[in-house]
């Protein structure tokens, strides 16, 4: 059976918040999720998950899942 590996593309502010599994912001930034990911691919990772939650985050902010997904 083949490992595979993939990577948390960061899509919320989450400065603080220990244990969540993806990268957080201080801030959202779209640019930065965007190199993130193709960071991540280039890199070699198997899959790209992002968060389903709409409100998550420093005051909810979170970049939308599928809407991330759409952009990448």
């Amino acid at each position: 059976m083949a490992v595979t590996f993939g990577y948390g593309v960061p899509v919320l502010a989450s400065p603080g918040i220990h244990g969540y599994p993806t990268p957080g912001y201080v801030a959202l930034d779209p640019t930065t999720t965007l190199r993130a990911a193709l960071r991540a691919e280039t890199s070699g990772y198997d899959a790209l998950w992002v968060a389903d939650h709409l409100m998550l985050g420093r005051d909810d902010a979170i970049l939308e899942g599928w809407t991330v997904i759409s952009a990448l």
